[in-house]
């Protein structure tokens, strides 16, 4: 099905979103069929690619040393999940997905299922727990950072990661700014 996403993918945006179920379904290699089996809905296809995405970026997270500075941690995981080896198909992708009503409700939709994984590796580097407030609030101000970048980088073709940092310095984020555990 990852496969099945990453080809439609490329045949979105090589069509810039315009492709229908039947060219997306020859591109990934899958009846039409099959397509509607792995993906009810058109937008759907981004789901698998998303959740690879969201992998690399919790993976790459879980790696970083919990005595690292989380904003500095979590934008690097950030680069590597949106940037990278990934810089490409981000800068093409995010333009189509966020022209699309539909489209962009899949990335928040994906996004909203991202906060509680996210928390036990936030929880790590704040020495907290996982349910603490200030772990959940993070949670949710991050991902938020990080889909406003992902916008933004749309519109502009700037490097999102970049575009995350600047926000996060903006907002004069560290980690001695969080609150106090109650």
């Amino acid at each position: 099905i990852l496969a099945a996403s990453f080809a439609a993918t490329r045949c979105l945006i090589d069509t810039h979103g315009r492709a229908s179920v039947t060219e997306l379904a020859a591109a990934a290699g899958i009846s039409r069929r099959t397509w509607h089996r792995y993906f009810p809905a058109k937008e759907d296809l981004l789901r698998p690619l998303l959740r690879d995405a969201t992998d690399t970026l919790l993976e790459s997270f879980a790696a970083r040393d919990a005595s690292e500075d989380v904003y500095v941690a979590f934008i690097a995981a950030f680069a590597t999940a949106a940037g990278g080896m990934f810089t490409q198909r981000t800068r093409e992708l995010m333009p189509i997905v966020f022209a699309s009503a539909s489209l962009t409700a899949v990335l928040d939709s994906e996004t909203l299922r991202t906060a509680p994984r996210l928390r036990p590796h936030l929880a790590r580097f704040l020495d907290r727990d996982g349910d603490d407030p200030t772990v959940v609030g993070l949670a949710t101000v991050l991902l938020a950072l990080a889909l406003s970048a992902l916008r933004d980088a749309a519109g502009s073709g700037s490097d999102p990661a970049a575009l995350l940092a600047e926000r996060v310095q903006a907002l004069g984020l560290t980690q001695s700014t969080l609150p106090e555990s109650a």
